[in-house]
């Protein structure tokens, strides 16, 4: 887990530097990740009777991290650049 953090992270600032322009959506996306991932670490530890608080909360988190990727992805943000390819290899599978 500890290394996706950290590819997330790089990821992250490589956004940035590319936008220099974007960086309050880009800061708006990575804060959003991070209410999304307490909410549902907070949803393994919550006592029985806040649990509605809990699931209302994970879900609104949920739903502005995606609604801010959709508004990346409208803005043309992009996390790897357009000549980047995987080229598939010819082998057989064995």
């Amino acid at each position: 887990m500890k290394i996706m953090e950290t590819v997330r992270h790089w990821l992250l600032s490589r956004l940035l530097q590319d936008y220099p322009g974007e960086p309050q959506l880009l800061t708006l996306i990575h804060h959003s990740f991070k209410e999304w991932q307490t909410a549902k670490n907070q949803f393994n530890f919550i006592e029985p009777h806040l649990i509605d608080y809990v699931i209302y909360r994970l879900n609104a988190a949920e739903r502005h991290y995606t609604a801010l990727l959709a508004q990346a992805r409208s803005e043309g943000l992009k996390a790897w650049p357009d000549d980047l390819r995987c080229e598939m290899r010819d082998s057989p599978l064995i």
